[in-house]
């Protein structure tokens, strides 16, 4: 994601502070899109909280606030004469006497609005910068943090479809593969397999597409063609699979196998990808 910061989002969110206090939604659909593009997880779409919290993302709106928060501290600090400053006394004398024309495009009245919502008035932001308290404002934007991965936690917990996506599946705290030393196609893999995508990329030209059979093309076995048929139960892989490894020992059943990907070791993602990648193998041969 070092990538995406230099090179993409600094030039999306160039002078943000002033002009997109309120299109935080509209600016994150650039980082999803990324991260969705990265992970490869598709279809089904992924949910936008899922890739976040797989990566260890925050929402967008965690930057353009601390922008926004920055800049609020050079204002305070700024000469009288320079123009920023007049126009932000300006917006306070207006804002005080009840007569701010437009207040939707008042700055003054978004910043405050975004505190609030966090629990932070002007007022108190003002004494911060001006006592130079750095440990209250990195307090704050701590606890900005914290509130929007509650958010994106809770929205997996109402899901439907990620269910099962909690603790200790999921946490505060991003799975160690995204930050690991691993080639990218087995972090994709990990992604694709912790979101039961049923779109799988195996290598650069074989995909797994589970949405396209009702049972397995190979074994015809009466049961849903899965990442479980396929690992545990498909019986063309049988020869393949070593006595005590991961893909021999089934410890979920089937509506909770998902469970088995909450933390995966090298070792075990290397031994499901060579399964995996057989098992298309034999399917092309078939064609």
């Amino acid at each position: 994601m070092y990538y995406f910061d230099t090179a993409i989002l600094s030039t999306i969110i160039y002078a943000a502070q002033i002009w997109a206090l309120e299109q935080g939604d509209i600016i994150e659909m650039a980082q999803t899109h990324f991260i969705r593009k990265l992970l490869a997880i598709y279809p089904p779409r992924s949910a936008n909280y899922f890739l976040r919290l797989e990566t260890g993302r925050v929402h967008t709106q965690y930057r353009l606030l601390s922008l926004a928060v920055k800049f609020h501290g050079k204002l305070i600090k700024m000469q009288e004469v320079r123009l920023p400053k007049i126009i932000y006394e300006e917006q306070i004398h207006l804002n005080k006497t009840g007569k701010s024309y437009k207040e939707d495009k008042n700055w003054l009245k978004l910043y405050e609005k975004i505190l609030n919502h966090y629990g932070v008035s002007v007022e108190e932001m003002n004494k911060l910068h001006y006592t130079r308290n750095r440990t209250a404002i990195t307090g704050f934007f701590k606890k900005v943090e914290t509130i929007l991965k509650n958010q994106d936690l809770k929205k997996a917990e109402e899901s439907n479809t990620y269910r099962y996506y909690k603790y200790p599946f999921i946490s505060h705290n991003a799975p160690s593969y995204t930050y690991s030393l691993w080639p990218i196609y087995l972090k994709r893999l990990n992604a694709a397999l912790r979101n039961k995508s049923e779109w799988i990329m195996i290598g650069k030209n074989k995909i797994i597409q589970l949405y396209k059979y009702e049972s397995c093309p190979l074994c015809n076995i009466m049961e849903p063609y899965s990442v479980y048929h396929i690992l545990i139960n498909c019986k063309l892989l049988t020869p393949y699979r070593k006595k005590g490894n991961f893909c021999s020992t089934q410890i979920y059943p089937e509506d909770e196998y998902v469970l088995s990907f909450t933390s995966l070791s090298l070792p075990q993602i290397k031994e499901i990808h060579n399964l995996l990648y057989i098992h298309i193998s034999q399917i092309d041969l078939t064609r």
